[in-house]
C-alpha cells in the first residue's frame, strides 16, 4: 500500500471529526437498578424587556377624490404642494403661487385654500406633494395658469370664477 503524504494525512485528519471517547460502564453501575431521575426544575425565562412604544402613525388621509376619479386634465406639469384643506377638506383653490422648484420633479406650484392659519401651515403633515394634474381634478380653474413663470401668484376671492394676479406678495423666505 502506498503511504499518503504527511500533508494529505493532516488534511484527512481534520476533515473527519473524531468521536469522543466513550465512558465504560462499571459492573456495579450496570447491576444497580436505575433510579428515576427527578426532572430538574426549569428556570423561568426572564421577561423580555418591553419593546419601545411604536411611533404614532399619521392618520390615513381620506381624500375627497379617489384615484379612480382622477382624469387627465392637465398632465405633464410636474409635481406641486397642496394643502389638505383642498385634497381632504374639498375646499377650492383660492390662492396659488409658483416658486423655484425644490426637487427635480417639482414644478414650484403651491396651492392653498386661503383658509389655512399660520399654525396650520407650520405643520408639515397638512401638506403633500401631488401631481399638478391631481390638483386640477380638484379645481379645474387652475389649469390656464399652470404655464405661468416662477414668481407668479394668483388669488380667487370667494364667489369669483377666475383668479386675479397678485402683485404685492412674495413667497415666504426660509
Amino acid at each position: 500500500m502506498r503511504k499518503a503524504a504527511p500533508a494529505r494525512r493532516a488534511a484527512k485528519a481534520t476533515a473527519r471529526p473524531t468521536p469522543a471517547p466513550r465512558a465504560r460502564a462499571t459492573a456495579k453501575a450496570a447491576a444497580a437498578p436505575r433510579a428515576r431521575a427527578k426532572a430538574a426544575p426549569v428556570p423561568r425565562a426572564r421577561a423580555a424587556p418591553a419593546a419601545p412604544a411604536p411611533r404614532a402613525k399619521a392618520a390615513a388621509k381620506l381624500y375627497k377624490l379617489t384615484a379612480a376619479e382622477i382624469r387627465p386634465i392637465a398632465p405633464g406639469h410636474g409635481a406641486c404642494i397642496a394643502s389638505d384643506k383642498i385634497t381632504v377638506g374639498g375646499s377650492p383653490v383660492r390662492f396659488m403661487y409658483r416658486e423655484p422648484a425644490i426637487h427635480h420633479v417639482d414644478s414650484g406650484w403651491r396651492f392653498l385654500s386661503g383658509l389655512e392659519s399660520d399654525a396650520y401651515m407650520q405643520d408639515a403633515s397638512h401638506h403633500a406633494f401631488y401631481d399638478c394634474n391631481t390638483i386640477a381634478n380638484y379645481d379645474r380653474s387652475i389649469v390656464p395658469y399652470l404655464d405661468e413663470p416662477i414668481g407668479s401668484a394668483f388669488e380667487k376671492p370667494p364667489g369669483a370664477a377666475e383668479f386675479a394676479r397678485v402683485t404685492d406678495w412674495s413667497p415666504p423666505r426660509e
